[in-house]
């Protein structure tokens, strides 16, 4: 049950911040990061990051099944 959800929680974060990425990069325009008080860099770092944190569930799902099938 817990690689299962590992994977999904993972596989959510990234389908997220893949949607997001791309949503910051088209609808963030530089009078909107000024008016905001934050630039388009630091929304695609926040989102890097939950990116990267989705591959590591992935990674430690994926991990955790093959060690309960052997």
């Amino acid at each position: 049950m817990w690689p299962g959800l590992l994977i999904g929680s993972g596989a959510t974060l990234i389908f997220s911040a893949v949607m997001n990425l791309v949503s910051a990069v088209i609808l963030i325009e530089p009078s909107d990061a000024a008016a905001l008080g934050i630039s388009r860099a630091e929304v695609l770092v926040w989102y890097g990051a939950v990116l990267l944190a989705g591959g590591l569930l992935v990674g430690l799902g994926v991990r955790r099944r093959r060690l309960t099938r052997k």
